[in-house]
């Protein structure tokens, strides 16, 4: 029934996305802008078939997620869902977003006991976590601006949760893990560059909840350590966490649209959107593996040496991307 409902979660989420991509309305588009990287008018209701088919695809896998999700996940998955949807539809006000958003942070973390540690604790964990839930909701919608992005890293981020939680005995875990890569999946066939549909504010915050919600799910349940899911993650995490501290120092607004990032940038210095997205999956995959085979040998390694690596790979990269950004941009009439 695993194996089908996988199945279902990709097939309902791909054939959906074919659907909405062809007949999707006028006030469903998403138009070009200065801060754009399409050209052309795309519909922005990839978000709806992604959760249609990782909806229709857990109830085949019910019986096993029951050990995972309650009312309290699906009540604050679904009012945050809800309201991304009618974002896409017509911009809402950023102080609503994040009161709907601040709400369905509270009712999961405090109604699943996703917060870690001892009770005598949770004054410590609570704003820890909610801060943390919010942040990878936004942060997840920040990076959500070029075709396949978003997509590849929950296909690569959620199998690699997955496979920790499956290889300890968490099938309900694994299992919801395998619905969201394999509804990412069918979504990444139409998104693919150049991509036909976007997946819209009600794919990426949800998936960015799902990423803090399941990475704190695991923490919790002592699956993996506190880093092994940032790591995962360490794409978004960096590139976005970056990006916002540079325009804070900058005085900018962060709330409106940019082409800071530095997947926005590398395109605005003449690379196509696949060579780009090539480089962001090969960073994502060798994360994914990295963090198995410590897992696998945990106790052998030494973990502090294995963050020191990853953190020289990032400021190797980082460092280096800015200087070769510096002026291929400005010869590439980039803004």
């Amino acid at each position: 029934m695993i194996g089908a409902g996988a199945i279902t979660a990709f097939l309902a989420s791909l054939l959906l996305c074919r659907v909405i991509s062809r007949r999707a309305g006028a006030r469903w588009l998403d138009q070009p802008g200065d801060r754009s990287l399409h050209s052309v008018p795309v519909p922005r209701l990839g978000g709806l078939a992604l959760w249609c088919g990782f909806a229709i695809g857990g109830l085949l896998c019910s019986a096993v997620l029951v050990e995972v999700l309650d009312l309290y996940w699906l009540a604050a998955g679904a009012l945050l869902w809800l309201v991304s949807l009618a974002d896409d539809r017509g911009a809402i006000a950023v102080r609503w977003r994040l009161l709907v958003q601040l709400a369905a942070a509270m009712l999961v973390l405090q109604g699943t006991g996703l917060l870690p540690g001892e009770p005598a604790s949770a004054w410590f964990w609570l704003p820890v976590s909610v801060f943390l839930v919010l942040w990878s909701i936004n942060l997840y919608n920040f990076m959500d601006g070029m075709d396949g992005l978003a997509a590849c890293m929950a296909i690569v981020g959620f199998a690699a949760l997955g496979i920790l939680g499956w290889q300890q005995g968490n099938h309900g875990f694994a299992v919801l893990c395998l619905l969201l890569v394999m509804s990412a999946a069918g979504f990444l066939c139409v998104n693919f560059p150049p991509a036909r549909i976007f997946m819209g504010d009600s794919g990426s915050t949800g998936l960015g909840f799902a990423m803090a919600t399941v990475s704190l799910k695991g923490f919790s349940d002592v699956l993996y350590p506190w880093w092994v899911p940032v790591l995962v993650f360490s794409p978004f995490w960096l590139d976005a966490s970056l990006t916002l501290l540079r325009r804070l120092c900058r005085g900018e607004k962060v709330w409106l649209p940019h082409r800071q990032h530095l997947y926005q940038r590398w395109v605005m210095a003449g690379c196509s959107h696949r060579q780009v997205l090539a480089a962001y999956l090969l960073v994502m995959l060798a994360c994914a593996a990295s963090v198995l085979v410590w897992q696998a040998g945990a106790g052998r390694y030494n973990e502090k040496g294995f963050l020191y690596c990853w953190l020289g790979f990032y400021l190797v990269v980082l460092v280096g991307s800015e200087w070769r950004l510096k002026g291929r941009i400005g010869k590439s009439g980039g803004m």
